[in-house]
């Protein structure tokens, strides 16, 4: 009898174990479903904001004198920190995110082309730093350089623009750009086109914006 009472409460254990074990596995479909759907809706809605802001770009070189420069980069960021959250959140291999950071670099590059010819052509005051970095090599360097441009955008909001050069995307245009400004390593800085090659801090960079 004992036996049996024995057998039976260990019975219910298992259905208890087995039902909450199932219970989490529900869940978690349900939660991952949610999260896949989330970034899926992002993903379209970072590519759709590349393309307007591609076609802005079109737009704007014609009347490049007329160009808000700050407002312009202010979308870039934007865009920039969407796409930040939406890596974390995936893979770094997702074929999707490779080509959205594909797409945003490229931009990235044009845009930077387009300020370079303000500032020759319709004689603006403007200092701009492409910040080449990677999510591999001295990662943490790269991220402490981050911080350190964050405070720098945020502190000369009317006369300094960054552009984050992620090394690894594969694209022509990016090694061209390594191969113009010879980035061997990261975290590497082009301050009005003078390269600062390691972690750069905050006065580092501000004696370079008053200076060249």
């Amino acid at each position: 009898m004992a036996a049996k009472l024995s057998t039976k409460r260990h019975f219910k254990t298992f259905l208890y174990v087995l039902f909450i074990f199932l219970l989490g596995v529900f869940v978690g479909n349900i939660i991952t479903g949610r999260i896949s759907s989330q970034f899926s809706l992002d993903q379209e809605r970072i590519s759709n904001y590349l393309l307007s802001m591609d076609v802005q770009m079109s737009l704007f070189e014609s009347n490049i004198c007329r160009v808000d420069v700050f407002k312009l980069t202010e979308d870039k960021v934007t865009l920039g920190k969407q796409l930040t959250v939406l890596e974390a959140n995936s893979r770094p291999d997702d074929p999707e995110l490779i080509s959205l950071k594909t797409q945003y670099t490229l931009l990235s590059i044009r845009q930077w082309l387009l300020v370079e010819r303000i500032k020759k052509d319709c004689s603006k005051d403007i200092t701009t730093v492409l910040f080449f970095y990677s999510n591999d090599e001295n990662k943490g360097a790269n991220e402490d350089q981050g911080y350190i441009l964050d405070y720098i955008y945020d502190k000369y909001p009317d006369f300094v623009v960054t552009y984050a050069m992620d090394v690894d995307i594969d694209t022509p245009a990016l090694i061209a750009l390594k191969d113009i400004y010879d980035i061997e390593t990261t975290p590497t800085l082009v301050v009005n086109g003078e390269r600062l090659e390691g972690l750069q801090p905050a006065v580092e960079i501000e004696k370079r914006i008053f200076t060249s």
